[in-house]
């Protein structure tokens, strides 16, 4: 995987595949902020709940750290140095490795046109600093329920397309075998009675 700033300059670059959290274990949430403070107040409140935590300070260690094992979430600020977290998002929107991971904004930045902007380059939520912790838990929750549920109909849709690809390929088999029957029982037919 290949991501690149806005010149097409390459940010990070990997050929190893991303590490899904397929186990039974608890929910993996990247916390990013420049802001130390802060890191360890979401770290506090997200571990509470068993949540497991990781930390990126700023947008660049946030792409590093889910190239090497992808997060059920990720709480991003967003007036960050360097790369901002419009921009982090963006980059993780556009990369159909990380696409899936639905991105809360956590910011101080309370206009409405901020919070447009981060639904519109694909943040699932907006919350704005000071949070309160029971707030951000419920919509924590309720995100990683919302991905569980897609990611359980999408595997359903997949097993149910499987099952009608199985039984279309049986039909055609059966309807070739049909043909080819009727195609011998055509040649062995007496003349006389048709």
């Amino acid at each position: 995987m290949i991501l690149q700033d806005d010149m097409g300059q390459n940010l990070i670059s990997t050929n190893t595949q991303l590490s899904e959290n397929t186990s039974n274990e608890n929910p993996l949430i990247l916390v990013v902020d420049d802001t130390p403070l802060n890191v360890q107040l979401l770290t506090e409140i997200l571990s509470i709940q068993n949540y497991r935590v990781k930390i990126a300070y700023n947008g660049l260690q946030a792409l590093s750290s889910v190239i090497k094992q992808t997060r059920d979430l990720i709480l991003l600020d967003i007036m960050m140095p360097g790369m901002d977290g419009f921009q982090t998002c963006e980059k993780l929107k556009q990369s159909t490795y990380t696409s899936h991971i639905p991105i809360i904004f956590i910011t101080a930045r309370a206009d409405t046109s901020d919070i447009v902007k981060g639904f519109e380059y694909g943040a699932v939520d907006y919350i704005t600093k000071p949070f309160r912790s029971k707030e951000l838990l419920v919509r924590v929750k309720t995100h990683l329920e919302h991905k569980r549920l897609k990611e359980n109909l999408m595997e359903l849709v997949e097993e149910r397309t499987r099952k009608l690809q199985d039984a279309f390929h049986s039909l055609e088999l059966s309807q070739k075998e049909l043909i080819d029957r009727l195609g011998r029982a055509a040649e062995f037919r007496d003349n006389e009675t048709g």
